[in-house]
C-alpha cells in the first residue's frame, strides 16, 4: 500500500476550514477531494486539529484508508489528504538535555 502514513505514525487531522478552503464544502455537510472516493463529513468534524496515531490501514475505495485511535469507535476512515503529520510534543517534565539529546539523534 502506498500511503503516506503507517501503522504507528502520529498524525493530527486538519482542521475543517483548512480541508474546505482546499477541497470546498458540497452542500451535503461533507467535504470531498475531487480525486477521492471518500469525503471527510460533517460528524467527523469534533475530530479536527486532534492528533492521534494511526491503528491500522487498509486499501479501499481506490485508495489507502487509516483508522485512528480517536474516532471512539465510529469506524471513519482517513485519508492522506485529511492528515498531517504529529508534531512531537514532550511534555516539559521531561525536557531534560539527556532526553532531548535521545530524540533529536
Amino acid at each position: 500500500m502506498n500511503g503516506m502514513f503507517q501503522v504507528g505514525d502520529a498524525v493530527r487531522v486538519k482542521s475543517w476550514d483548512e480541508m474546505e478552503r482546499q477541497y470546498g464544502f458540497d452542500g451535503l455537510n461533507r467535504i470531498c477531494n475531487p480525486g477521492d472516493n471518500v469525503c471527510f463529513i460533517h460528524s467527523m468534524k469534533s475530530l479536527c486539529e486532534k492528533e492521534a496515531v494511526i491503528e491500522s490501514l487498509e486499501e479501499e475505495y481506490g485508495g489507502v484508508s487509516y483508522h485512528l485511535n480517536i474516532d471512539s469507535g465510529g469506524d471513519w476512515r482517513f485519508r492522506d489528504w485529511m492528515l498531517e503529520p504529529a508534531e512531537i510534543h514532550v511534555p516539559e517534565e521531561f525536557q531534560t538535555d539527556s532526553f532531548l539529546n535521545l530524540i533529536i539523534k
